[in-house]
């Protein structure tokens, strides 16, 4: 049977603007389409940690795959998981740009 989950390779936003700051492997629901530059929150030791996705990688979790990048990262098993995606919402301000327009306007 095939156990298909994400690897979610996650820099937290504290550490965001350090080049050198660790990237921290997490799992996550078999397709749930987290993509590369979505801001999740993550369970960590210490309760939860927001981030923002690296890279993101569909794997059966019974692979060498996943072992190995476990390995590479040298993640500890069992790897925590990924508790939500942060979605973003765009506002939208119609009347208001339409009013600056007419505004400007001679």
């Amino acid at each position: 049977m095939t156990n298909y989950v994400d690897l979610v390779l996650v820099i937290f936003t504290s550490d965001v603007n350090d080049k050198r700051s660790k990237r921290y492997l997490f799992e996550a629901p078999g397709f749930a389409h987290i993509q590369d530059g979505s801001k999740v929150i993550c369970n960590v030791k210490d309760g939860t940690e927001t981030g923002w996705v690296v890279s993101s990688y569909t794997v059966d979790k019974n692979s060498e795959e996943y072992n190995f990048m476990c390995e590479c990262t040298s993640a500890t098993l069992p790897l925590k998981r990924i508790k939500s995606k942060i979605r973003e919402i765009e506002l939208d301000y119609e009347d208001e740009e339409e009013k600056e327009e007419v505004e400007v306007a001679p």
